[in-house]
Formats: C-alpha cells, structure tokens, sequence
C-alpha cells in the first residue's frame, strides 16, 4: 500500500515537472521579470511616467516590456459586432484571438490578484520587466506620484515605497518636515524625494533615477522584485533629498 502511494506521488511529481518544462517554469527564479508600480491617486501623472519608461527602455533596446493597469471603473476593448464580441455575448467566459503580430485576450472574471496577472503576462510574454499602473496594496517596489497635500496622509497606507514624487516643491516640503518628525512617516525617512512635472526635464529625472534603482536593486528572487536600500542611489541630475 505504501509503494503504491509512493508511485502516486511521483507520477504527480512527474507530471507536474513536465507542465513546468512546457511553460517555460522549471526554473522560476531564473525567468522572473523585474515588476515595478507606478502608483498616485487621481491626475498624478501615472500613464505619462509609465508610457515614458517604455519608450526610454525601448529606445535603449528592451526588447521585451510588458504593461498592467489597474481600472476600477470598468471598461470594454471589444468592439461590438465584432467575431469575438458575438463569441462573449453568446457566453463565452474567455476569448482569444491571435494574429501574425498582435494577441489579444478577453475574459469575464472576478478580479484577480496583481500576482495572478504577473504570472499570465510571464507566461505569454516573457517580459524583462513589468510595469504596473495601480494597484496600490500590492506588494511590489513602488514609485508613489502625490499631485496634492491631501494625498501625503494616504502615503503611511502604502507598502514597499521606493521613491516619492511631488507636483509642488510646497507638498515635498511639507511631506519631509512631518517625515522627520512624525512616527506616522519614520519607514520612509530614507526614501529619496523628487520634484516631478510631467513636462520632459521632470519626466527625466524620474527616469534616470529608475534606471539606476534597476541595475542596483532589481534581483530576479521568488515573484516579487527584492527591495534594497534605496537612500545611497546618486544621479547627476536627480534633485533626491535622503
């Protein structure tokens, strides 16, 4: 009975391995993509600084960038009377639809965990990076974007902050006096501070940083990108506050 057991285990295992092999997973850690959230509320400039690392990073030959956003609106990129528009409204619960160069994918579900959407854009995409526009209580490194002084409260709610933009030099101010004196803000006394408008030279500087916050701090090391100190990270034209 016990050898019986034995060998169900290890036909499970068996089978297990090979749907690995099959999707590229045998070996996750070696193949995870570096993730990193945009995050601000309402305005603050998340899809210009996501849509201008994609072109920076293209530009330098990334070959591979893959994009998730977060919508708690709703939405719908069908369009109607389309084949696979008639596929969801006979009931279909997911659609594909594929092309020489394009892939697209439609389904009705509950909403799923950043962590699911990783692991469905790794395993079509391949991607070395991934950015994400929202989900703010996710778990990932994140660059955090406050367009007003009603937005730095919220900044204690959030995990894993790597960098913090303001619109206004005002916001930063008032942010880093109650950071070094408030017990509310004493994790993020390291985080560096930028200055940030999403006119080009501000655009820049954020991006600078990231690059640098890339080569030093990504590490490809379970699901979630490793989080290191970021205080020490120095650019010619980062205006960073330690």
């Amino acid at each position: 009975m016990k050898d019986q057991r034995v060998a169900r285990q290890n036909r499970r295992m068996n089978q297990k391995n090979r749907a690995n092999r099959q999707m590229g997973t045998d070996n996750p850690t070696s193949q995870l993509p570096h993730v990193l959230q945009i995050v601000g509320y309402k305005n603050s400039g998340k899809t210009s600084l996501v849509t201008s690392l994609v072109r920076h990073w293209k530009a330098l030959g990334d070959d591979k960038i893959s994009t998730i956003k977060h919508d708690v609106h709703g939405f719908e990129v069908d369009q109607p009377f389309t084949d696979t528009w008639h596929h969801q409204k006979a009931g279909a619960d997911m659609t594909m639809i594929q092309s020489p160069e394009r892939l697209g994918l439609f389904a009705t579900s509950s909403e799923r965990t950043l962590e699911e959407l990783v692991a469905v854009t790794q395993y079509l995409q391949q991607p070395s990076i991934i950015l994400v526009e929202g989900f703010k209580q996710a778990s990932y490194p994140k660059v955090v974007l406050v367009r007003s002084d009603e937005d730095i409260h919220k900044l204690s709610t959030l995990q894993h902050i790597i960098a913090i933009a303001f619109h206004t030099e005002k916001d930063r101010a008032q942010f880093e006096q109650q950071r070094d004196h408030s017990t509310q803000f004493r994790r993020l006394r390291q985080t560096p501070t930028f200055l940030y408008q999403q006119r080009e030279s501000g655009a820049n500087t954020m991006i600078e940083w990231i690059d640098l916050y890339r080569k030093s701090n990504f590490r490809r090391e379970g699901v979630k990108g490793e989080l290191h100190d970021t205080s020490e990270l120095q650019c010619d034209h980062c205006t960073v506050k330690d």
